[in-house]
């Protein structure tokens, strides 16, 4: 009572293919590179929000953007990254912090104090506040994405909120605000070159007292800001100026600490950008600003082997770690690569089979033989042998009659002619009775073999 169908394949004549071999091959090839973009650019988490916002950071074109700085450092040989993972702020290199006006201070300092001991920082406070330049503002000019009109300047509140020794005490101040009289370290190249400006500017139907640049010093150098609104802060003994403007305030500071100081003595140097048009995509648009960010970053690294990541994680742009984003990374990287590896394999064996597609027999087989057959597995699968019992023993009996010549088929009848017949065996009577009483399916068997065992006899 076997109940297990053949089911070998059987070759079929199949129909051609609506594609070629070759269709499918780039159609897999160009999915599966797809799928791969896909989960790449997942993991380095490059799926959030539009980076080009206009907000003041690495990856804005903005005025008020960093993508200049970016750019500068990349075109000077520079290893820039634009760090999207909080992780980008556990480096060893220079770290580029651009907050936004909002900027949680306990943040900051959550920041600052991790990297103590761990490598430079520089701190780019912001300044503008902006709007998106739309497409119908002007007929003249193609507006870009990322472009913005400065509204106002400000300075952020966050910056006097920190602890010591990175607090700060910025002030706003507007060029009528100055001395009219230039500071003594100012060149008589930079007081042509403001003149000149002032001049462009006046011609072009502007007052010159409103708009004429303030000019800066420092690293041997100097120039003027593009605008005569300028964010600067207050020397004090625990900071060290870098770029001052001519009212003697800060515009680049580095922080010093007090003397003899943990921080004076063991922490990395940080530095802060006071007022950001000396590094932003406004201020590099001239040679000397340009020339100051480098000379800010330089001396802020080792040599020029130094990495510089830029976060945008604090505006925003951060991408969450997910498991995308492991795969994509040492160690787990050389796992994903071997399982790519892998699938490229298996895809290429796929398109390579031996001989024509196959096509399956039927599992169930039409017929009497087949009907019994699934019949005899049911009662197997429901273990009841024991129904069998009854049917399997009238079967025997008619069997018998029919080769003893019995016109009546009655079980006793039979059982006493084959004992005629057969006087040294065990009566028919006495074996359907044992099987009849039999329940366990091993004493089953055993009784219904006792049967067909002495319907062997009989035909010999």
């Amino acid at each position: 009572m076997n109940t297990v169908s053949s089911t070998a394949p059987v070759q079929t004549s199949q129909s051609a293919s609506p594609f070629s071999k070759r269709t499918l091959l780039v159609l897999v090839i160009v999915s599966f590179l797809a799928f791969l973009a896909l989960i790449a650019l997942i993991g380095a988490g490059q799926t959030s929000r539009q980076s080009n916002d206009g907000g003041s950071h690495a990856s804005s074109n903005g005025l008020n953007g960093y993508s200049g700085l970016v750019e500068l450092l990349r075109l000077e040989g520079r290893d820039v990254e634009v760090s999207r993972s909080p992780s980008g702020m556990e480096t060893f290199e220079l770290l580029v912090l651009t907050p936004p006006m909002n900027a949680d201070p306990e943040d900051i300092q959550a920041i600052l104090e991790d990297r103590y001991y761990t490598g430079p920082t520089l701190i780019i406070l912001p300044k503008w506040v902006v709007r998106r330049v739309q497409d119908d503002i002007t007929d003249d000019i193609e507006v870009r994405d990322g472009w913005v009109q400065l509204l106002f300047a400000s300075k952020p509140s966050w910056i006097e909120e920190l602890e010591a020794p990175y607090a700060l005490e910025v002030s706003e101040t507007w060029r009528g605000d100055l001395e009219t009289t230039s500071s003594d370290d100012t060149s008589d190249e930079v007081d042509e070159a403001v003149e000149t400006v002032v001049a462009a500017l006046d011609r072009a139907g502007n007052s010159a007292e409103e708009i004429e640049p303030v000019t800066w010093t420092g690293f041997d150098q100097s120039g003027s800001l593009p605008d005569g609104r300028f964010n600067s802060a207050t020397e004090t003994p625990q900071l060290m100026p870098l770029i001052t403007a001519p009212d003697r305030t800060m515009l680049v500071t580095s922080i010093l600490g007090e003397e003899d100081s943990d921080f004076f003595v063991d922490a990395y140097p940080v530095t802060i950008v006071v007022e950001p048009d000396l590094m932003n995509n406004y201020g590099l648009a001239d040679r000397d600003r340009a020339t100051a960010a480098l000379a800010v970053i330089d001396d802020l690294t080792y040599d020029e082997d130094t990495q510089v990541i830029f976060d945008v994680t604090l505006n925003g742009l951060g991408g969450s770690e997910n498991l995308l984003t492991l795969a994509f990374r040492p160690p787990f990287l050389a796992a994903t690569l071997c399982l790519i590896m892998a699938m490229l394999i298996i895809g290429w064996r796929a398109f390579n089979r031996f001989g024509p597609a196959t096509a399956q027999a039927q599992t169930i087989a039409f017929g009497k033989r087949r009907l019994v057959t699934n019949g005899a597995g049911l009662i197997l699968r429901a273990r009841r042998l024991g129904l069998l019992a009854e049917p399997y023993i009238a079967l025997t009996s008619r069997r018998i009659a029919k080769r003893l010549g019995i016109p009546r088929a009655d079980i006793e009848t039979v059982s006493e002619t084959l004992a005629a017949r057969l006087p040294d065996q065990e009566p028919l009577l006495n074996r359907a009775n044992t099987l009849r009483n039999a329940r366990k399916p091993k004493d089953i068997l055993r009784a219904a073999g006792a049967l067909k065992e002495l319907e062997r006899k009989i035909e010999r």
